[in-house]
């Protein structure tokens, strides 16, 4: 989220440029990939 805030873009633009068009095939790939959701992670990063 962070990145669509800086570019003014939304997640859903982002997911479309990186070939990704269900939000939830992208976090069970990203899950799978880094272990935590993308949500989990940007928690993780912001304490």
């Amino acid at each position: 989220m962070l990145l669509s805030n800086e570019a003014g873009l939304k997640a859903t633009d982002i997911l479309r440029t990186i070939n990704y068009y269900d939000q939830a095939h992208f976090i069970r790939d990203f899950k799978k990939n880094a272990g935590l959701t993308p949500l989990e992670l940007l928690r993780k990063y912001q304490k």
